[in-house]
């Protein structure tokens, strides 16, 4: 099932609520592609041997992933403020 806009609007790609959710969907799946790189690559599995990974480097590793993805989901919204919305339908 789809969200669908309210009656009389449509969804304009490129606004705000796509934005962030596109950030955050983002942001997940490199999340899972750190906690999978520990869990499977011997070198960084030996950093952090515990499953789920845990430990200094892994939570060091995952706040440079979340400080990136905080600063690229603000640059995402600041590039878009200026984009004008959709006439309705």
């Amino acid at each position: 099932m789809t969200a669908r806009p309210r009656p009389g609007r449509r969804v304009v790609p490129g606004t705000l609520r796509t934005r962030v959710t596109a950030v955050a969907a983002l942001y997940l799946n490199c999340f899972v592609g750190v906690i999978q790189s520990f869990i499977k690559i011997p070198a960084l599995h030996a950093r952090a041997p515990t499953i789920p990974p845990a430990g200094p480097v892994f939570g060091a590793v995952q706040g440079v992933l979340l400080i990136a993805f905080i600063i690229a989901g603000w640059k995402a919204v600041r590039a878009g403020r200026g984009l004008a919305a959709a006439p309705p339908v």
